[in-house]
């Protein structure tokens, strides 16, 4: 009887199919947020014809139109990729932004507020930060991310589309807000890190 080796090679994933997978959940995702967007935009409409304000709808439309900005530069980054690892990367800074997102406005669970600070300033100490990032949006409302300005333009009658191209009203890029930097993500395997960043998207697109 041939007896097969101690320790089978590992199979190389297919990185085509790995990109096709990671841009069927980016659609999904936008499906999702466009849908919140639309919705958000007509409960601020009722709101105004009533003469009364409505800060959830216009802290959860902005929430989506930050979030389908951070999609968008994901889907534009899947143009360039061409190794797991690098799929990894930009699968993990775009769920990571997502999901701390829709945690603190509370869409899919509580907050523990001494919990994220902990879990921050482990990072920090990790990679020799000052405690800074993403503690900035902590610190402030969510909302402060997008200007008014575009929530306006989108009420008058401007395009999802045409906001979102020229990012109009984004105030702090993707960049500026992610809990972690380069030398986290390098210091993970490739492949365990999508298969999670993958379940978590997934598990987001559900809760939405």
């Amino acid at each position: 009887m041939k007896k097969g080796p101690l320790f089978p090679k590992k199979e190389k994933r297919d990185v085509d199919h790995e990109i096709m997978e990671a841009g069927v959940r980016m659609s999904g995702l936008q499906r999702k947020y466009r849908v919140i967007v639309e919705r958000e935009l007509r409960a601020l409409r009722y709101s105004r014809e009533r003469k009364r304000d409505n800060p959830k709808a216009m802290t959860n439309l902005k929430n989506a139109y930050y979030a389908l900005t951070v999609i968008n530069r994901a889907q534009e980054r899947l143009r360039e990729i061409t190794t797991i690892q690098e799929l990894s990367k930009a699968m993990n800074e775009m769920g990571a932004v997502l999901k701390m997102m829709n945690r603190i406005s509370g869409r899919t669970e509580k907050v523990d507020d001494k919990q994220i600070k902990k879990g921050l300033r482990n990072m920090d100490r990790a990679e020799g930060r000052d405690g800074t990032g993403m503690q900035n949006i902590f610190q402030a409302p969510l909302d402060t991310l997008v200007d008014d300005d575009v929530v306006e333009r989108l009420l008058k009658g401007a395009t999802l589309e045409e906001c979102l191209d020229m990012e109009e009203g984004i105030q702090a890029g993707m960049e500026e807000v992610l809990p972690f930097g380069e030398e986290f993500l390098d210091s993970l395997d490739s492949e365990e890190a999508l298969d999670q960043s993958m379940a978590d998207i997934d598990e987001l697109i559900k809760n939405l």
